[in-house]
């Protein structure tokens, strides 16, 4: 029993500062470009200029933002809104363009989206060798994400429909390396719930679902903005 206290306490003070280090590493990072890719769903890559310039390619889709304005470049070259992008209707165009448009869209700057994530830890483990910081989400956020990932993905056929899902086992971690100059360098969303299938006359099947999402970030101080004369124009970049 002392030992489990003694444990406990030190994982509440050694929390506080981990979160505070991750996030002086955020303001680090945001202060500078830098380039980055992102894997899940869709593979994305892209670079991120200060205060407000955001590029990401998504095969053969690419989205420039400058703050709330943003234009897509589809494989035929021409950049659009993505409303515009959306609303084709055009013969043979892949039924995924949508889901890709709208993940362009949507897509934020990765040090804020660590920052949005940090927002949702429970309890960390504190600095481990190398500046890698591991951090638990709180289960009723995992529960709430986990949800909505589930219905997505039984929406878009990925799993089918699960008979029950033990939301009591919902659990995440957020793994964050930050470098040696204080900024971040990786990161790692991994969240996952025990879903059951029943099947009739045998045992039931059970399987985790996961959802993990990992950032890389490089290039730091010296990625560049590379977008034709007229696109940088139309977003009002300088």
């Amino acid at each position: 029993m002392i030992r489990v206290g003694v444990a406990l306490l030190l994982l509440l003070i050694q929390a506080p500062e981990a979160v505070d280090d991750i996030k002086a590493a955020i303001e680090t990072t945001g202060a500078s470009p830098y380039a980055y890719r992102v894997g899940g769903r869709f593979k994305r890559e892209g670079v991120f200029a200060p205060p407000d310039v955001l590029t990401a390619r998504i095969d053969g889709f690419q989205s420039a933002r400058n703050g709330a304005k943003i234009l897509v470049k589809g494989p035929e070259g021409l950049w659009k809104t993505p409303d515009e992008r959306i609303g084709e209707q055009v013969e043979g165009t892949p039924a995924d363009v949508a889901d890709k448009v709208t993940t362009l869209r949507e897509a934020e700057r990765p040090h804020e989206m660590l920052a949005t994530l940090l927002a949702e830890v429970k309890a960390g483990k504190g600095r481990a060798d190398g500046g890698v910081f591991t951090l638990s989400f709180d289960p009723e956020k995992v529960r709430t994400y986990m949800r909505k990932e589930l219905d997505k993905a039984v929406e878009r056929r990925t799993i089918p429909k699960p008979d029950s899902v033990s939301w009591d086992t919902a659990e995440g971690k957020l793994v964050v390396h930050v470098d040696k100059a204080g900024r971040i360098a990786r990161f790692r969303d991994e969240r996952s719930v025990s879903i059951r299938y029943k099947r009739a006359g045998e045992p039931d099947e059970k399987k985790r679902y996961k959802t993990e999402m990992e950032f890389e970030l490089f290039d730091h101080g010296v990625a560049s903005i590379n977008l034709p004369a007229e696109v940088k124009e139309r977003l009002g970049i300088k």
